[in-house]
């Protein structure tokens, strides 16, 4: 396994894995998440390509596109209340589920956290959703801890 960028070659497959990873929101959040969605359409993934601010990484199996990690720079300057800073923002991250369990996600998240490094950044930062099969355990394992919760009731 190697990780790298994605490339436009790439875009069929990333599509299906983001097919995927919105079937498996649905599934948890039926009341959220609509049927037969995806985060990105092909012209919204190849602008993301080629956006200076967005990266894509690649879990890349055998020259097959296997998991991915979408995430992108951040910066505050002149927030009156925060700190000036950069952050890497994961936007998502997937695994195809025959490839889990063999630190394709960690080795995803690493390449993140140098790109991160690389670019001056002081941490990342993820939301995870709370729900059955959610990657919180994950993130947890890798390092990752709770920054700030998002709370709703149902009406």
């Amino acid at each position: 396994m190697i990780i790298r960028d994605a490339v436009a070659a790439d875009a069929p497959r990333l599509l299906r894995m983001l097919a995927k990873i919105a079937e498996l929101h649905r599934q948890g959040r039926p009341d959220l998440f609509r049927e037969g969605s995806r985060k990105y359409d092909r012209e919204e993934l190849l602008s993301i390509l080629s956006a200076p601010d967005k990266r894509i990484f690649v879990a890349d199996e055998g020259g097959e596109a296997t998991g991915y990690l979408f995430c992108m720079l951040r910066t505050v300057s002149g927030h009156p209340l925060l700190h000036d800073e950069r952050t890497l923002y994961i936007d998502d991250l997937f695994v195809e589920e025959a490839y889990r369990g063999q630190q394709m996600a960690r080795a995803l998240m690493d390449s993140a956290g140098a790109f991160a490094r690389a670019n001056g950044c002081r941490r990342m930062e993820l939301n995870v959703w709370a729900m059955p099969g959610s990657a919180l355990p994950f993130y947890e394992k890798y390092g990752m801890r709770e920054m700030r919760r998002t709370m709703e009731m149902i009406l």
